[in-house]
């Protein structure tokens, strides 16, 4: 039976989390959000980083795990960043898949928002 190794995140860590959090926010454009950060511990084992999300007032609260189940790298710690940024970036989208009534115009809307975006990020304006 193998054991699980567990690494603890530092103050450090979480401002690299925030300020790569804060860069792929401003590449996707999505300032017009409302964004929060918090350095915790997480209710799943294993689970790095997540964001929870209000689409009506536009809020964000992305957290850091304090407690992570691989080694917290820079790179680790930038992609889980970019992990829970494009999951605002595709929120929208995903409340209307998930709304029993949906507006086709809605999802082509916001399908061709999500495209500008990931050109604005990665072209420039």
């Amino acid at each position: 039976m193998s054991r699980t190794s567990y690494y603890k995140t530092t103050a450090a860590d979480f401002k690299l989390f925030k300020a790569t959090c804060l860069e792929w926010v401003e590449k996707f454009s999505l300032g017009q959000w409302h964004h929060n950060f918090e350095h915790c511990h997480l209710d799943v084992e294993g689970r790095c980083a997540q964001v929870a999300f209000t689409i009506g007032s536009r809020h964000t609260l992305f957290s850091l795990s304090k407690v992570w189940t691989v080694k917290p790298t820079k790179l680790e710690i930038k992609k889980a960043a970019l992990h829970e940024v494009t999951h605002v970036l595709t929120a929208r989208l995903y409340d209307f898949a998930t709304a029993r009534f949906v507006n086709k115009d809605e999802i082509l809307e916001e399908f061709e928002a999500i495209s500008r975006a990931l050109e604005h990020a990665i072209y420039g304006q």
